[in-house]
């Protein structure tokens, strides 16, 4: 016998649920004198001791709960194996990583396609990233994201990737009526906006340039690391700066935030969904199908965006 074959595993683990060399035997149908030889010549390939014996049990040792933490790992890597290998032939992919821009994520939508991921593809680890700016397009190029949702441009930036357009989103100027600015009417010049401090959410990109949201040459700037804490510095009149118009409208309408016309404004930002042209996998497609065809989980990512430029696509119905 192998030192340590498939025998001797299987002796040792069922040894060890069951605390008993005559229980064991019965179990595997085999002599309690072919048991004890069996740990026998593991502990000695090992050297060392993985039961402690008495007249009344047996019991692990720290070795022993070692190996069979190990060997369990080994033994459910083995069983999902099978599992795995059909799914490569299917085409299916084991994992998959989703890169969302922090301007389109929303909580409730994201579970919405996960749920539906989920239960089509049960086997596939999924992963979901909230990124900034370019953040979206370094984790896609860089081959660390297996898809993106949206990605800031109407077009990819490269020809590796395919791409489907999102619409625009809408920018509008705003602060607190507690801010000093709130004594500035009409249209803002850049000198006037100079002497605020900007709310920036950090760029999450590595591999690619960094952007700045807004920000003036000689500007002081505060940068946070997401949405939610930009929009709350706002309304603390903390400093000034662009939200999307869907997500400042409601503070707007509350008057928690004021907005100011500045001469110059920030233009609309269009984005799009966008995935490397060479993956073909099972899910990818899905998801670009889904896209196509209007489905309601992946359009609902545009719900705050602008769909009027999108003109050479059939836009989806609301």
């Amino acid at each position: 016998m192998s030192k340590f074959d498939i025998n001797a595993i299987e002796t040792f683990l069922t040894l060890a649920e069951n605390g008993s060399f005559s229980v064991t035997a019965k179990k595997l149908h085999k002599t309690t004198a072919t048991i004890t030889y069996r740990v026998k010549t593991l502990e000695s390939h090992l050297n060392v001791a993985l039961f402690h014996r008495n007249t009344r049990q047996v019991r692990l040792t720290k070795e022993g709960e070692h190996l069979k933490q190990r060997l369990e790992m080994m033994l459910d890597d083995m069983n999902n194996l099978k599992t795995e290998l059909v799914q490569i032939h299917q085409n299916i992919e084991l994992s998959f990583d989703i890169s969302i821009n922090n301007l389109m994520y929303d909580k409730y939508t994201v579970s919405a396609l996960l749920g539906f991921l989920s239960k089509n593809y049960p086997k596939t680890h999924f992963r979901v990233r909230r990124e900034v700016y370019n953040g979206v397009w370094s984790r896609l190029l860089s081959e660390k994201s297996d898809f993106a949702i949206g990605a800031p441009g109407w077009t990819p930036i490269s020809n590796r990737l395919d791409h489907y357009p999102m619409g625009e989103l809408i920018w509008v100027f705003v602060a607190s009526p507690k801010h000093p600015i709130r004594h500035y009417h009409g249209l803002l010049s850049n000198d006037i906006l100079r002497q605020f401090t900007a709310i920036n959410v950090a760029d999450t990109s590595i591999h690619i340039r960094k952007r700045k949201g807004w920000l003036l040459k000689g500007q002081h700037e505060i940068v946070v690391p997401n949405l939610a804490t930009k929009l709350a510095m706002h309304i603390d009149g903390i400093g000034v700066g662009f939200l999307p118009y869907s997500l400042a409208k409601p503070y707007l309408d509350s008057g928690q935030l004021i907005a100011r016309q500045v001469a110059h404004p920030r233009a609309n930002s269009p984005f799009c969904f966008s995935w490397l042209r060479k993956e073909n996998g099972h899910i990818t497609q899905t998801l670009a199908t889904m896209i196509k065809e209007k489905h309601p989980i992946m359009w609902n990512f545009t719900h705050h965006l602008d769909l009027s430029k999108v003109s050479n696509y059939d836009k989806p119905t609301r």
